[in-house]
């Protein structure tokens, strides 16, 4: 069985670290009121608490993973909806 390799990135290859960390505190903003609820909450969440949470930045949606009250991950999901 052949494979093909599928282009999987979800950024476009120009963006800059500057505009991935704006779009980061972009989604951290629309975000705030959950985000610091997950974190007060965080002991009570378990050993391993994650949360993830979506917002929209120039038209694109993005969603921010939050582990141990880190962040985690970034990306704009392939459902735009």
């Amino acid at each position: 069985m052949e494979y093909q390799l599928i282009n999987k990135v979800f950024f476009h290859r120009t963006i800059s670290v500057d505009e991935i960390y704006t779009i980061i505190e972009e989604v951290i903003k629309q975000n705030r009121d959950k985000i610091t609820k997950y974190g007060k909450q965080n002991v009570k969440l378990g050993p391993n608490p994650r949360l993830q949470v979506d917002g929209w930045v120039n038209g694109i949606k993005y969603t921010l993973g939050f582990k141990k009250n880190r962040i985690g991950q970034l990306f704009p999901p392939l459902d735009q909806s």
